[in-house]
């Protein structure tokens, strides 16, 4: 019975040490330099912009509670 809780406690650690490498990992993207753009005022709102690629025009939105640089993390502006 003690074995099988060592075994547990084992298989706990290596999962909370994964778990912790892979939020470390994150965490270092998406603290990794912003994305260069610039600010446009419209009727009093000020509206970031960042330009990249060449073709059409695509304009990319995003709600409350994230950024621009999602798009960038997440490789969708890569795709776009």
């Amino acid at each position: 019975m003690f074995s099988n809780r060592i075994k547990l406690a084992t298989l706990f650690a290596a999962a909370a040490l994964s778990l912790a490498a892979y939020n470390n990992a994150r965490a270092r993207k998406a603290l990794a330099p912003r994305l260069k753009g610039r600010t446009l005022r419209i009727d009093g709102v000020d509206l970031s912009i960042i330009e990249k690629g060449s073709g059409p025009p695509l304009l990319l939105l995003h709600g409350n509670g994230s950024v621009a640089e999602d798009f960038a993390v997440s490789g969708v502006l890569d795709l776009a």
